[in-house]
């Protein structure tokens, strides 16, 4: 077995086909498998696009990289599980179809995890506007140096990456750790990867790495027409079911009721992530509160082109904030508008 990461990059499933930004993809990585400490492991689930010809393409130029098809979709939570289970290195790093690593990301991650033998390495990465090639968030994690998190320290590692590593790409986790601890009870919510992670303190160190050293495709996820209820219903059950984490410290990461906040909601109906249909699936019966009941499904009825319109216009005016530039970003981008 490898001493050091295999790196899962799980291609999209039906219906989103993205086997031309897998390709780009795999450019980014395949030149940086200069060591057989070092394998790359594509899961593809079922795609229907031609992933496979791309990947035996790759696998023409390199020993070091392998493919795995799986038989069908299973959703993204078991496809990066089997990645992992298929895989050989001591250590894996998942890894999206349609970002990119920067030239030396392997070398600095290889480096961490020989120095630390660490349960979990968190990467740093920034959100990247490929049409433009411009950087919207030069880093998510914001960290001034490396960070090392002792059993002990559980409580601020989870403080300090949460919200990060519901981003998968981020995660390099020791096989053994991962194969140890409960996955099935989070398969569905999109994060598994973040439910093995904090279910439990993990019981060596956590590494999070400084500089970012991925290339995050902006807006270009596989759960776009899903977004609310992973936004507003998978994501707080999860980081909520973690009883041993501090309330305080949950609520830091994402309210337990955070369609409460009336301006994220009129933000996600803006967006076109929000209205009748998510309203009767996600706040219905999830909602003790008449009231909130009542004012969400007001948000739910505002039409959402004026006032996505709105929200640009305002969003524009404060470009110079970097929140704001992103917001104004996703905004401008015609995702419809639900019913």
């Amino acid at each position: 077995m490898r001493t050091c990461p295999s790196l899962c990059s799980a291609s999209a499933s039906p219906p989103l086909e993205r086997a031309d930004c897998l390709r780009e993809t795999l450019a980014s990585i395949v030149p940086q498998l200069a060591t057989d400490e070092v394998e790359l492991l594509v899961v593809d689930g079922a795609s229907a696009d031609h992933t496979g010809a791309v990947v035996e393409e790759v696998m023409a130029q390199s020993a070091r990289v392998r493919y795995l098809r799986l038989a069908a979709k299973g959703g993204v939570d078991r496809d990066y599980d089997a990645g992992l289970r298929a895989a050989r290195g001591t250590y894996c790093w998942f890894f999206c179809d349609d970002d990119l690593l920067v030239p030396d990301a392997v070398e600095c991650v290889l480096a961490s995890l020989k120095s630390h033998r660490p349960d979990l390495l968190v990467v740093d990465g920034m959100t990247w506007l490929a049409e433009r090639d411009e950087i919207l968030v030069p880093s998510r994690l914001r960290l001034q140096t490396d960070r090392s998190f002792s059993s002990a320290e559980a409580v601020d590692l989870f403080r300090t990456v949460a919200h990060h590593v519901s981003y998968i790409g981020a995660v390099v986790i020791r096989r053994e750790i991962w194969l140890a601890r409960a996955h099935a009870p989070y398969v569905g919510s999109e994060f598994a990867h973040v439910g093995v992670i904090f279910q439990a303190p993990l019981p060596g160190v956590a590494v999070a790495l400084a500089r970012p050293l991925i290339r995050i495709r902006f807006m270009n996820h596989t759960w776009a027409p899903r977004a609310f209820r992973i936004w507003m219903r998978n994501w707080p059950d999860l980081i909520w079911s973690f009883d041993w984490i501090p309330e305080a410290e949950r609520r830091r990461v994402v309210a337990r009721r955070p369609w409460r906040n009336t301006l994220m909601l009129l933000a996600q109906r803006a967006k076109g992530d929000y209205g009748l249909e998510a309203f009767r699936a996600c706040i219905v019966g999830h909602e003790p509160s008449a009231w909130h009941r009542a004012l969400a499904s007001a948000v739910a009825r505002v039409p959402a082109r004026p006032l996505r319109g709105m929200a640009l216009l305002v969003l524009r005016v404060f470009s110079f904030v970097p929140r704001c530039r992103v917001g104004a970003e996703a905004l401008s981008r015609d995702v419809g508008s639900p019913p």
